[in-house]
């Protein structure tokens, strides 16, 4: 029954919290950067593996469950999916050059930094 109600929790703040929480070091708002390099067309083989491994290493310091990780991950797919919606016709394209390619410089820099 515990477990139930956490999990109905965790659902309700992931349901009706902000789109991002200002924490950038979420695996939400990871996930949500990964999508709209996705959605930008900015992914890289470099990009893909600097979001990996920023991805595992954040949700292994955060402490979180394998379920409450899953849950964080889904709201940053939500997330940027809504955000491509409210673009509308050619208005992702400052998304895709700011946000976009700020994250896509980010999961590069994780790699290089690795090196």
């Amino acid at each position: 029954m515990a477990r139930l109600r956490r999990a109905a929790a965790v659902a309700a703040l992931l349901l009706f919290a902000p789109p991002l929480a200002a924490d950038t070091r979420s695996p939400r708002h990871i996930v949500y950067d990964y999508a709209v390099t996705s959605y930008c067309g900015l992914l890289t083989p470099e990009v893909e593996q600097g979001f990996q491994h920023e991805l595992a290493t954040v949700t292994e310091e955060s402490g979180i469950t394998p379920e409450e990780a899953k849950e964080l991950r889904i709201a940053g797919w939500v997330d940027a999916d809504r955000e491509w919606s409210n673009r509308g016709l050619g208005g992702f394209r400052a998304w895709c050059q700011s946000d976009g390619a700020e994250a896509a410089a980010r999961f590069r820099g994780v790699m290089r930094g690795r090196r």
